[in-house]
């Protein structure tokens, strides 16, 4: 088990490279796998590049060419127009200028020449070029169609979880899971208080859960709806004149002036937000928060002298909280000023859970995180609110944490493989430092969780947070309504459920956008009123129910692919819009075209998979096993009937049944 008890000394000194390895590890064994040619790929690669390489020098000497000849094209008109004007001008005068003639003359004659020959010269070059061109056209297209069947088995078998797969194999005390399942999701809700969120002005657009000693997590990307004042303007230009008088009599001035309207109305926003939710038993009655402490660009003397007064702020406040009599104010200093300026948490609730849950070595090490040029800097957010923790830092908002599998596609094993282990340690390294802030805790490493009794009170097989991600990652055009014009909050809500089968109702909620104008009057300089038209636009609410069906499904990325346009999976698929099933992170989900039937339950389970078929071997292994129950018992019962007679003839006959007899038939 790799001790994290230090976790930017971890970091720093092994664990990144140890990662770094088992990436290189997980990507050999791909390879190895699919069976790639790496010679054969890299030659097929260089020839490609070469032929690209060469494409482009021969269009750009094309594009030379073509470029000189219209130069030399233009010269000539430019010649052969002079010229023109020159021969009219001297033939037109009272007296002939047979001078200006005799010049026209000669350049229309040379202006036709350079056009000509500027046209004809290089017409067999631009020919052979564009012949070349359209050759290296071909052979590029041709090996890079043999450059990606050189790939395809190892494209093939890119999947879902690669990063949290590699990342266990770490064997730390933090898992990843698959996908966040019911269980961990009631598990947060019952224990730790996580809410249920209903809010349809929020949708999950990425979730990652795990767990810590147990303790679980989950990572959410959500991307929420909000409203903001809008201002549309309008600007009309008005001119008039006026008279004005001078010394040398009257004259007219001309004036302009830019008259401008604005009307401010709401208006519908969107912004996406990843957060990282965690729960733990550790201090379960204090709430606080922290911000970035405000260092990173700071030298060692700006630090101290931040530390420094900040260090007054919080004695102040220590003060105040003594003297108010008021018991909700019950602020201490504490001991470490560094970690109190730089952690913050001065607006805690509880002082001895803080203290408990804030150890010296807990002091260490988030000093270390905040200081820390490795990392992301002081970036991050922490909120604990009881047994819940929240973690927002600025370097997650940017980062995609669904790790989908397309995004390894290529065609040259050396840039896939580059690829793949650039988003894999970035993967890592943006999680760890999300993560970093509660593994520094010594508290949240010690407390592992009592063993936890999943109650079925959740009434789906999948959570909303997945039924909502899945959801998102269809085309967002199946959901929308007709009439939306802006982005479309997808809300989940669950239907019913069909042996092991969720029927789910998204609903998409945008916003129809009509068009108004407000008209406005405004004084111009001119001394009239003039209207200035404000077009504005009214964010009108609009909805639509769409039917999705979704399950946990054992498959693989792969399967789906060589399934999906199999006569077989359409044909058990059938009750599903076209072109609409989704697999991802071992959920299988379809838009719907009429409601979910136990018939299109049991073929969405048997579609991906044979278990249907294994249901029926297992059943007829069963019905093996019970028929054998009965002969064993039969046989048994009869024995046990003869002995009973045996018992009794012997009874009558007056010879008692004692333990040697008994032994010694036994034997």
């Amino acid at each position: 088990m790799v001790d994290l008890s230090e976790p930017i000394e971890a970091y720093k000194q092994g664990l990144k490279d140890k990662y770094n390895d088992e990436v290189e590890k997980y990507w050999n064994e791909l390879v190895r796998e699919a069976s790639t040619d790496k010679m054969a790929n890299e030659a097929t690669c260089k020839d490609y590049y070469k032929t690209v390489s060469d494409k482009k020098s021969t269009t750009k000497s094309l594009n030379s060419t073509k470029g000189l000849r219209t130069f030399f094209m233009f010269i000539g008109f430019i010649m052969l127009a002079i010229g023109a004007g020159m021969t009219y001008y001297g033939a037109t005068e009272e007296t002939l200028n047979i001078k200006f003639i005799v010049i026209g003359i000669v350049l229309i004659v040379l202006g036709l020449a350079i056009a000509i020959l500027a046209y004809k010269l290089p017409k067999n070059k631009i020919k052979l070029l564009d012949k070349k061109i359209n050759e290296l056209s071909g052979t590029e297209q041709s090996l890079l169609d043999t450059a990606y069947a050189q790939m395809n088995s190892l494209n093939n078998l890119y999947d879902w979880n690669i990063p949290c797969k590699i990342f266990n194999r770490l064997k730390t005390v933090v898992d990843l899971d698959s996908h966040f399942d019911v269980k961990k999701y009631q598990y947060l809700h019952d224990k730790y208080g996580f809410a249920e969120n209903f809010d349809d002005k929020t949708s999950t657009l990425c979730v990652q859960s795990g767990s810590i000693l147990g303790n679980p997590f989950l990572i959410a990307k959500t991307m929420e709806q909000y409203w903001y004042t809008k201002r549309y303007e309008n600007s009309i230009t008005i001119h008039w004149t006026t008279q004005v008088k001078t010394k040398d009599g009257w004259t007219t001035q001309h004036h302009s002036q830019t008259l401008t309207a604005y009307i401010d109305k709401p208006a519908a926003g969107y912004y996406d937000y990843t957060t990282l939710i965690y729960g733990n038993d550790a201090a379960p009655n204090l709430s606080f928060s922290r911000a970035p402490s405000g260092i990173d660009g700071k030298d060692e003397k700006q630090i101290s002298r931040m530390i420094r007064k900040e260090s007054k702020q919080f004695d102040k406040k220590a003060r105040e909280a003594i003297l108010d009599n008021d018991p909700n104010t019950n602020y201490v200093r504490f001991g470490n000023e560094e970690f109190e300026s730089l952690f913050g948490g001065e607006n805690r609730d509880n002082e001895v859970e803080f203290r408990l849950l804030f150890t010296p070595l807990a002091q260490t090490n988030l000093i270390k995180l905040i200081r820390s040029k490795d990392g992301f800097g002081d970036d991050w957010y922490f909120t604990k609110d009881h047994k819940l923790n929240f973690i927002q830092s600025r370097h997650s908002q940017a980062f995609d944490y669904s790790a989908n599998p397309e995004q390894f596609i290529h065609f040259d094993l050396e840039a896939a493989h580059k690829r793949f282990v650039d988003y894999n340690n970035r993967f890592f390294k943006n999680f760890y430092y999300d993560l970093a802030p509660l593994i520094s805790i010594p508290l949240y490493q010690q407390t592992k969780t009592k063993e936890y009794i999943y109650k079925k009170s959740f009434k789906g097989n999948v959570t909303y947070y997945e039924d909502e991600m899945m959801a998102n990652s269809f085309n967002q055009s199946l959901f929308a309504h007709e009439d939306s014009n802006t982005n479309n909050i997808l809300k989940a809500s669950l239907k019913k459920t069909v042996n092991g089968t969720d029927e789910v109702t998204i609903t998409a909620h945008g916003f129809r956008m009509d068009e108004h104008v407000t008209v406005f009057s405004q004084w111009g300089g001119d001394g009239h009123m003039h209207d200035i038209p404000v077009t504005w636009y009214e964010y009108v609410p609009v909805e639509k129910e769409t039917a999705m069906a979704i399950e946990p499904q054992k498959s693989s990325r792969q399967e789906f692919n060589e399934k999906i346009s199999s006569p077989e999976f359409k044909a058990k698929m059938a009750f599903a819009a076209a072109g609409t099933c989704l697999y991802q992170r071992g959920l299988f989900a379809a838009l719907l075209v009429n409601t979910l039937t136990e018939a299109n339950a049991s073929n969405m389970r048997s579609a991906l998979s044979n278990n249907v078929s294994n249901n029926s071997n297992i059943n007829n292994n069963s019905n093996t096993a019970s028929s054998a129950l009965n002969n064993i018992m039969g046989e048994l019962n009869e024995a046990v009937n003869e002995a009973k007679s045996r018992v009794k003839t012997n009874i009558s006959n007056g010879k008692p049944n004692d333990g040697n007899s008994n032994n010694s038939n036994n034997q």
